[in-house]
């Protein structure tokens, strides 16, 4: 099928056979940032999704782990050691973002002062901030080794 004989129906289509809400709205969303690029560029006339109705958004997620959810995850973090296991048990003690604790650097901690200073750059919200550390988070980040910029690394780099 050419760009140019795609139908309003065949994106509706193509977008409710995905299974979540969440993967529909961002196939959704994805297909319409696309196309109406296309149509920028003049390589299609009108995008195909502007008549076409954007499926909800998924409903934000308030779910929190229980107690036994909670040690069992403490005991496969102490299991699987640095990185991963002292990275995934940061993110318990900070209620941080994966990602936010993955880039976590030296140069943002201050151990003395248990502060995290996080760059707007390296957050989803694009603010930054200082997050406190609990006594656990600091006595955890002193015994990871300090092989290059980045505190959870496998490479030093």
């Amino acid at each position: 099928m050419k760009l140019r004989q795609i139908m309003t129906a065949d994106v509706a289509s193509t977008v409710n056979k995905i299974e979540t809400i969440a993967k529909r709205r961002a196939l959704y969303d994805a297909t319409s940032a696309f196309l109406s690029w296309c149509a920028e560029q003049h390589y299609i006339t009108i995008s195909p999704v502007i008549t076409m109705k954007a499926p909800p958004t998924a409903p934000s997620r308030d779910r929190e782990l229980t107690e036994p959810e909670l040690k069992a995850v403490m005991t496969a973090t102490g299991v699987m050691g640095y990185p991963s296991g002292h990275m995934y048990r940061l993110v318990l003690l900070t209620g941080k973002r994966k990602s936010e604790v993955a880039k976590m650097r030296w140069a943002d901690l201050d151990l003395d002062d248990a502060r995290w200073s996080i760059q707007a750059n390296q957050t989803k919200s694009g603010n930054a901030f200082i997050e406190p550390l609990s006594r656990q988070g600091v006595e955890l980040l002193k015994n990871c080794p300090q092989s290059g910029p980045y505190v959870f690394s496998t490479n030093g780099k």
